[in-house]
């Protein structure tokens, strides 16, 4: 434990954190694969079906706005924090301080949202459906870890988070700026 550090906070939750997402995102493709495999869904065999049953050009056109959504709040979310702690390399350090500007003033977990429009967002260009069931099975586990990181935060910055939390939405961005 960090000196400093609030009682109850580790470096093995903040590790869950930053790694259990990612873990968690493949294990959930792999699954989804292998359901869409094993169940012999159509859209696997016969690949170029319309995933929505609309036409083509549609799925392209809500595909590329969505994986636009994606990358443009990930990338803003990461920017609004540094390269160094994205990666998880401030974890555990004395000195962090909690980011509530840039992307962090309108949504708690901008680049989650940004991930759920993603994986959609990349079905359907690419007509994969395993990715839609991913993302549908992924994103209630995604959404549980954030309350993991939540409570972890809490713990951590106390109440200039509690204060932070009572003024920024959880996911879906306002308006309001903070």
């Amino acid at each position: 434990m960090v000196m400093g550090e609030p009682e109850g906070t580790s470096q093995r939750d903040r590790l869950i954190i930053v790694i259990g997402p990612n873990v968690t995102f493949f294990v959930t493709l792999a699954i989804s694969i292998l359901l869409v495999y094993l169940l012999s869904l159509p859209w696997f065999l016969f690949p170029g079906m319309d995933v929505l049953q609309i036409p083509r050009l549609m799925e392209l056109i809500l595909g590329q706005i969505l994986m636009i959504l994606c990358v443009g709040l990930m990338a803003w979310g990461v920017a609004s924090i540094s390269i160094d702690r994205a990666r998880g390399g401030e974890i555990g350090a004395e000195e962090a301080s909690l980011v509530t500007t840039g992307a962090y003033a309108y949504s708690r977990h901008p680049v989650t949202i940004g991930f759920l429009f993603g994986a959609p967002g990349f079905a359907l260009v690419f007509d994969f459906v395993p990715l839609i069931i991913n993302a549908i099975i992924f994103a209630p586990i995604l959404i549980a870890f954030l309350f993991y990181e939540e409570r972890e935060l809490l713990e951590r910055f106390g109440e200039e988070y509690e204060a932070y939390r009572r003024l920024v939405p959880f996911l879906i961005p306002r308006r309001r700026r903070v």
